[in-house]
């Protein structure tokens, strides 16, 4: 790999902002602010870590704007550090297609109905199905399938080991990683008298609008019948599972582990923290931030922070969880105040 370096000003102007120090200093890499040399750039975006902006040798520093710049330090200054450090980084890691394939794979197997639009890469030993539809600029990784009559839309970037069963809609530059399934059955059964479950057909579809990405071994499961749909520019965290028939909105953050029961409804810029439980044909307003392992009983339908199980106001339940600590204390002033009334008897 050559190996790149960039002044403090050249790092500047390729961010658009102003320095503060040596301009001339050379700048070879990016590393974590505790462990960066000074020939390291690095970023700090939260007052928590000063301590180690103390101690750090990094010779350049993003940083918030405001922050009262040390003696003898290079710094950039933006609104929002970690952001503005992102367009470092790819100063020395231009970004890369994941795969050095190009073109469709002689290994591929591709139904001869199958539509396949310009610049579409299709990696070793995936199978594109009976009438789908690959558009522009597509990449599908090897050892993914892409069912009968699913659309892939311009720009959907699909790693390796996905699969995106029949009838599905994936929108433009949708990015599904690794393991992910689009389109599984949801999980419905019916039971008969002697108690044995049989499955319910799920004849419906799984949408993904545009800019959607999907997490590593998540699942987006298909509707019983209409469609489940994650709106646009939505993102699913790694093992996150969308029950049948869940609607989400647009712009939302659903973090790792998380669960949402069949025939919820999700509003827009809503964050789910990770390992949240929904429950099933609940609903969330939009701009809702619900804390991480909480769970959802009932419809929130007022924009704020929720947090416990069930879910409540996050201030409510933090106070609650602080006086459950002091229940041995309380629980033995209880008994001292019994033992003293006790006695007066």
């Amino acid at each position: 790999m050559e190996k790149k370096s960039f002044t403090v000003e050249e790092i500047a102007a390729h961010c658009g902002l102003e320095y503060h120090g040596d301009g001339t200093h050379l700048i070879l890499g990016v590393e974590d602010i505790e462990k960066a040399a000074p020939s390291d750039a690095s970023f700090i975006s939260n007052e928590r870590y000063g301590e180690l902006l103390q101690d750090s040798k990094a010779g350049l520093i993003v940083a918030q704007t405001g922050s009262v710049p040390l003696e003898k330090r290079n710094y950039l200054f933006a609104k929002d550090p970690s952001k503005e450090f992102q367009k470092v980084i790819e100063l020395f890691f231009p970004k890369k297609p994941f795969t050095g394939f190009r073109g469709i794979h002689s290994s591929a197997v591709i139904h001869e109905s199958a539509h396949i639009g310009s610049d579409v890469t299709i990696c070793p030993f995936a199978v594109i199905d009976e009438g789908a539809k690959i558009h522009d600029g597509v990449i599908v990784g090897a050892h993914s399938y892409i069912g009968r009559d699913t659309i892939v839309k311009k720009g959907a970037l699909i790693y390796p080991h996905v699969t995106v069963r029949e009838e599905c809609e994936i929108g433009e530059n949708v990015v599904l990683q690794p393991g992910v399934v689009i389109g599984a059955c949801g999980y419905g059964y019916t039971q008969n008298e002697k108690g044995h479950h049989k499955k319910l057909n799920q004849q419906g579809r799984t949408v993904l609008e545009s800019e959607v990405e999907v997490g590593a071994n998540a699942s987006v499961d298909r509707s019983r019948f209409g469609a489940t749909v994650v709106g646009e520019g939505t993102k699913l965290g790694n093992s996150v599972v969308v029950a049948h028939g869940v609607k989400i909105g647009k712009h939302s953050l659903i973090i790792a582990q998380t669960g949402i029961a069949g025939s919820t409804h999700i509003g827009s810029h809503v964050i789910l923290g990770g390992q949240c439980g929904v429950g099933g044909h609940l609903s969330i307003c939009d701009f809702a931030l619900v804390a991480g392992r909480a769970g959802v009983t009932k419809n929130i339908t007022k924009p704020g922070k929720y947090g416990g199980v069930p879910a409540m106001d996050l201030n409510t339940y933090q106070r609650m969880m602080a006086r459950l600590t002091q229940i041995h204390t309380l629980f033995a002033q209880v008994k001292e105040i019994k033992k003293q009334l006790n006695s007066i008897k």
